[in-house]
């Protein structure tokens, strides 16, 4: 079967008619997204408010879990934190501040009713008999402790069609049989997912202190960013790895990882796009990919490269004097060759500390957030390495 060209995002939990993957403006044609909430009076909210953004979206009143568990679903006085699970006691009395408000698990996580229904699975929804919704290229899980079951219900799918998760993870054990952190990364890493970043981190505090006496809440949840391992997908799904991997380094550009990204094209078979009319974003990442290897090879120097295994082990040993002499001595002419190749090479980092060719490629997109980052990722890094450089040559 043909790769699906387009790009398709599930996102379980969706009552707000947005999601988890946030991407620029200029792609949202090549995008279909597919929202499901398990409280079926929410799906006209959530249309409505997707219609408002002009993004394609489907709208799916299920709830997505282990398949066939019947599931009491407590839908709470604050919806968003409607779900399947119940907080433990001891959680009841978190609180952060929202909107200027004290929210505590305690009083918006209060059940306004309940209701039973059957849990579905993501790859019954998707590749069972009579499924009628694509299969997810991304997928956000933001069902308030349920993640392991949608990520159980799923193996079909992570293994060959997900290429990028967020979840929403906690650190502390909210939820009655609720998974940690830990348990959705060993999930995950089990159909070769690699944990990237956390998006957002949350504070909560056990008590409501009194004004004048409040201080930082306690790190509780988060949002964590998973990419599928580009060797992985290379390896497992044939001829659909290519177009795949060019899904996985687009969603990893549109995070800011951008050497992830050339890494993930790296795998990439020749003539891995179809001719003729493609999505924008498959352009786009052909555009970033020949830019990328259109740009002059100049790299830092190595720690090895700087450091002999003598240099490096005659910092934590006791040298003589007059070893010490020659190791340093040793050292400066190195790096005194270092700033030689910096002079020879001065053009081409300034171009890419300033106005290197992905940020123009970014900016035409509307990617400031991308062109910012990249800007100020290679003043940082040059300017450490020159610094450095020109530090330990005694110049």
């Amino acid at each position: 079967m043909p790769a699906d060209l387009r790009l398709i995002h599930h996102h379980i939990g969706g009552r707000a008619g947005d999601t988890g993957f946030n991407l620029p403006p200029a792609f949202e044609r090549d995008v279909v997204r597919v929202l499901y909430d398990a409280d079926a009076e929410s799906v006209a909210h959530a249309e409505e408010r997707s219609a408002a953004t002009g993004r394609t979206t489907i709208v799916r009143p299920y709830f997505v879990g282990a398949p066939g568990r019947k599931v009491t679903f407590h839908i709470n006085y604050c919806p968003y934190l409607s779900s399947g699970r119940v907080v433990k006691p001891s959680y009841q009395p978190y609180y952060l501040s929202v909107s200027g408000t004290d929210y505590s698990w305690a009083e918006a996580g209060k059940t306004i009713r309940a209701v039973e229904i059957e849990s579905q699975g993501l790859d019954q929804i998707t590749l069972g008999e009579g499924a009628d919704l694509p299969p997810p290229d991304l997928l956000s899980i933001d069902t308030e402790g349920g993640e392991d079951d949608v990520i159980a219900g799923a193996p079909r799918l992570l293994d060959d069609h997900v290429v990028a998760v967020i979840a929403e993870v906690k650190f502390h054990p909210v939820y009655v049989d609720g998974p940690l952190f830990g348990d959705i990364s060993a999930m995950l890493a089990r159909h070769g997912f690699l944990f990237a970043e956390f998006e957002m981190l949350g504070r909560m505090s056990p008590m409501r202190g009194r004004l004048g006496t409040r201080g930082r809440g306690l790190t509780v949840y988060g949002d964590a960013l998973y990419f599928k391992d580009p060797e992985v997908i290379a390896k497992r799904l044939g001829d659909r790895a290519g177009i795949a991997l060019h899904k996985l380094a687009f969603t990893a550009i549109c995070s800011g990882y951008f050497e992830f990204a050339q890494h993930c094209l790296s795998f990439c078979p020749a003539s891995t796009l179809p001719t003729g009319e493609i999505p924008i974003y498959l352009r786009f990442v052909d555009q970033f990919r020949r830019l990328c290897e259109a740009t002059p090879d100049v790299k830092p120097w190595t720690f090895v490269e700087a450091y002999t295994a003598e240099t490096s082990q005659a910092r934590f040993s006791p040298v003589s004097e007059a070893d010490s002499a020659r190791i340093n001595a040793e050292f400066r002419a190195r790096a005194k060759l270092e700033t030689q190749k910096i002079v020879r090479n001065e053009d081409d980092i300034n171009r890419a500390a300033n106005t290197p060719a992905l940020a123009r490629l970014f900016e035409r997109y509307g990617m400031s957030e991308q062109a910012k980052i990249l800007i100020e990722t290679q003043q940082q890094v040059i300017g450490t390495y020159i610094g450095n450089a020109v530090q330990w040559s005694g110049g």
